[in-house]
C-alpha cells in the first residue's frame, strides 16, 4: 500500500474525543485509562490503526489476562468506553538523520495492555453470545512523541518508514506491525 493511501484527507474519525470504533466505544476524555494526551493527540502525535494483537506485541510483556476479562465484560455488560491505548515513541536520528529520515523507531512506554488484550478476546469469541456488535480486534492506538517533536514535526518520510520498516518493541525486539490507518494532522492546534 502506498503511504498516501494511507492518510485520509481528513480525519474522519475524532481521534482526540468520542466516537465507535469496531464495535467498541471510546472516550479519549472520560474513559477508562483516559490521560490528558488522549484528548490533545492530533497535536502531540498521531493514531493509527492496527490490531490489538499487534500493540501487545510492542508493549512489554506482561500478564494481563485478568484486566483483560473485567474490561471485556464491562464493555458488553455497561457498554463501557475505553481511551486509546498509547504508546510512546522515541525517533532514533543520526548526524544525517532527521524525524523525517529515521534510523529507527522505538518504544518507550505505553498504556492500555489490558485494554488491548480485552478488544482480542472480544475478537476471538468471548461472550460472543453477548455482544451486541461483532468486533474484529482492529483498535485505534495513540502514539506519543518524545524529545519535545509535535505532530507538526511529522512528515511524509516518517510515515514511509514507519510503515515500511520494524518498530522496536518496549523489550528491544524489532517487531513488525501492520498499520492500516494513520490519523495525523500537522495544522491541529
Amino acid at each position: 500500500m502506498k503511504i498516501n493511501e494511507l492518510f485520509l484527507e481528513s480525519v474522519r474519525i475524532p481521534v482526540n474525543h468520542k466516537f465507535t470504533f469496531d464495535g467498541i466505544h471510546y472516550d479519549n476524555e472520560n474513559g477508562m485509562g483516559a490521560v490528558p494526551f488522549n484528548s490533545n493527540v492530533l497535536y502531540v502525535g498521531f493514531a493509527a490503526t492496527m490490531s490489538a494483537e499487534d500493540f501487545i506485541r510492542l508493549a512489554a510483556e506482561a500478564d494481563r489476562s485478568d484486566d483483560a476479562k473485567k474490561f471485556a465484560d464491562m464493555i458488553i455488560d455497561e457498554d463501557a468506553a475505553i481511551a486509546c491505548p498509547f504508546l510512546q515513541i522515541e525517533i532514533e536520528e543520526d548526524e544525517n538523520a532527521s524525524p523525517n529520515n529515521p534510523q529507527g523507531i522505538r518504544v518507550r512506554g505505553h498504556e492500555g495492555r489490558g485494554r488491548a488484550a480485552a478488544i482480542k478476546m472480544l475478537a476471538e469469541g468471548y461472550r460472543k453470545e453477548d455482544q451486541t456488535e461483532p468486533v474484529t480486534g482492529d483498535i485505534i492506538v495513540h502514539f506519543f512523541l518524545s524529545m519535545g517533536l509535535r505532530s507538526r514535526h511529522l512528515k511524509e518520510g516518517f510515515f514511509e518508514y514507519l510503515q515500511n520498516n520494524a518498530i522496536v518493541n518496549e523489550g528491544g525486539n524489532p517487531t513488525q506491525v501492520h498499520i492500516k490507518e494513520i490519523f495525523h494532522d500537522p495544522n491541529w492546534r
